[in-house]
């Protein structure tokens, strides 16, 4: 099983995955690797499962897509920003699909606030037309 790194700052995101030969050159690797990165003043976060990076991956993008059209809703480009809010929506529709509880003894409810603030800022943008 390799684990999977993300690097998020506000200039840019990466994501690394690294096979691990044993645990100890694991470990000792995204120890350095970690401090190299906050030594930096980078924000970091680390996944031990591709699911929850892609559910993480997703609800990001579909934020950075509302504040994206936020700002074309103020320069007046509804087409566009329709675009933007549906495919929001799309993306953390199935983020959240990703997320929910696979077994009836998992108590974890992922949220679903996107849903009233993604169909407020369509409707509002379908009103702009």
């Amino acid at each position: 099983m390799s684990s999977i790194i993300m690097i998020r700052s506000f200039l840019y995101s990466k994501t690394v995955a690294v096979p691990p030969d044993s645990i100890d050159n694991l470990v000792c690797a995204v120890r350095e690797w970690s401090i190299e990165c906050i030594n930096d003043e980078l924000e970091l976060q680390m996944f031990d499962h591709q699911t929850d990076l892609l559910i993480r991956l997703g609800r990001d993008m579909s934020n950075v897509l509302i504040d994206y059209g936020k700002k074309l809703l103020e320069d007046n480009k509804p087409d566009l920003v329709l675009k933007y809010f549906q495919y929001a929506y799309s993306l953390a529709d199935k983020a959240f699909g990703h997320g929910k509880p696979v077994t009836t003894s998992d108590t974890h409810q992922p949220s679903t606030k996107y849903r009233q603030i993604l169909d407020e800022l369509i409707k509002k943008a379908q009103q702009s037309m």
